[in-house]
C-alpha cells in the first residue's frame, strides 16, 4: 500500500511547522492549513494538503507571500459590498478572509457580495462555501485563472478553467455543497492520468503546442493540454459569468493578464464569494426544504453532488486522510 494515514491534528501540526519557519501571519497559517485540510477531509486531494508545496513553491518564486494579510480596501457600512485585496497572499487565505466578510454583509443585509483582487491560486470551493453553511447560510463562490480552455471552437486557449461552486444548509451531519471547474475534467485529474500513464480523455482535454511565454500555469505537469468546457458553450457561458463575477468586477486582473508574469511582476488571479441568508427572505425552514427537495430528486439513491464526499469526511475524520508514503519526505526536502 502506498499510502499512510494522518490524523486531522498531526497533519496541522506539520503544516503550522512548515509555514512558521516563513515567518507566516497567524491569520494566514491558519487559514491556509484549515482549507487545506477540509478539502482534503472531503476527497478533493488534488487541491487539498498536498497544495502545501505549490503555496511554498509560489512564495520561494516571489509569487506570493505569508506575510501580509489580505485588506478590505472598500467597504460602504451602508451596502452589501465588500472589496478586498489579497496582496498575493495565498488563495486560501485571501477567500477564507472574502468568505467571513460575505458572512458579517448578510448578516445584516441578508446578501454579502465579496470580491478579491491580487491573490493567488484558492484550491477548491468547498472549505469557503463550507465555512458559510455551517453558519446556515446560502453560498455561492468561484475563481477566475489562467487561460487554459479552448472555447466557442478557438484553436488557442482563450479561457480559464473557472472553478466555481454553490452550498446550502441542512443540519450538522450534511449540507449541500458542489464543486465544479468549468471543464470537462480537472487539470488535478489531468495531473494523477499522466502520472499513472493512463489514456487522456479526447472529451476532456485537448493536445496543443504552446510556446514559452511569462504566462504561469499553475498545472505545470499539464502544460501542453488545454481543457474543454463541459456542455461546450455552456460551460463556456458559466467560465466566462465566473471571469465576469471574480476578475473584472473586483477591477482586478482577468483574460490573459489573469496569472502573468511580467518583468518580474505576477499578476494574480481574482476571486468572488457571496452568502445569502434565508432568514432575511422569511424563509425560515429554509433547511428542512432544502432537505426535503434534494431527497426527493434523490428518490433511488442516485449520485447526486456532495453525497459521496459527505461519506469520505466522515470516513477520514475517523480512520484520517491518506497521503502519499513521499509526503513526509517532500515535506523534510522543503527549503527553508
Amino acid at each position: 500500500m502506498d499510502k499512510k494515514f494522518f490524523k486531522t491534528k498531526e497533519i496541522k501540526n506539520i503544516l503550522k511547522k512548515i509555514l512558521e519557519k516563513y515567518n507566516a501571519n497567524k491569520e494566514i497559517l491558519e487559514d491556509i492549513s484549515s482549507s487545506l485540510i477540509l478539502t482534503s477531509l472531503r476527497g478533493i486531494d488534488t487541491h487539498g494538503i498536498s497544495q502545501i508545496f505549490n503555496i511554498i513553491d509560489r512564495v520561494n518564486k516571489k509569487r506570493s507571500q505569508l506575510i501580509k494579510k489580505a485588506k478590505i480596501i472598500k467597504n460602504n457600512k451602508n451596502s452589501a459590498v465588500v472589496l478586498i485585496d489579497g496582496y498575493l497572499s495565498p488563495g486560501q487565505h485571501s477567500a477564507s478572509f472574502a468568505a467571513r466578510e460575505s458572512y458579517l454583509k448578510a448578516k445584516k443585509y441578508g446578501i454579502g457580495i465579496a470580491v478579491v483582487k491580487n491573490s493567488t491560486h484558492f484550491g477548491a470551493c468547498t472549505p469557503y462555501i463550507n465555512y458559510l453553511t455551517k453558519k446556515n447560510m446560502i453560498a455561492f463562490v468561484g475563481s477566475n485563472s489562467a487561460q487554459s480552455m479552448l472555447a466557442f471552437k478557438s484553436n488557442k486557449p482563450n479561457l480559464g478553467n473557472n472553478p466555481f461552486g454553490f452550498g446550502g444548509p441542512i443540519d450538522k451531519k450534511f449540507d449541500f455543497i458542489f464543486d465544479f471547474s468549468s471543464g470537462v475534467m480537472s487539470f488535478g485529474k489531468l495531473n494523477n492520468i499522466i502520472e499513472k500513464r493512463l489514456p487522456i480523455p479526447k472529451n476532456a482535454f485537448k493536445k496543443i503546442n504552446i510556446k514559452k511565454n511569462d504566462m504561469v500555469y499553475e498545472i505545470s505537469k499539464s502544460v501542453n493540454y488545454a481543457a474543454l468546457p463541459f456542455g461546450d458553450y455552456k460551460g463556456a457561458s458559466i467560465a466566462m459569468m465566473i471571469e465576469i463575477l471574480s476578475g473584472i468586477l473586483s477591477s482586478g486582473n482577468f483574460g490573459n493578464k489573469t496569472e502573468l508574469l511580467k518583468k518580474g511582476k505576477f499578476f494574480g488571479p481574482s476571486h468572488f464569494v457571496i452568502a445569502i441568508d434565508p432568514k432575511k427572505f422569511d424563509c425560515i425552514n429554509f433547511s428542512k426544504n432544502l432537505k426535503s427537495y434534494i431527497f426527493q430528486v434523490r428518490k433511488k439513491k442516485l449520485r447526486l453532488p456532495g453525497f459521496d464526499s459527505n461519506k469520505i469526511e466522515k470516513k477520514r475524520r475517523k480512520n484520517g486522510i491518506p497521503l502519499s508514503k513521499n509526503f513526509e519526505k517532500k515535506i523534510n526536502e522543503i527549503k527553508f
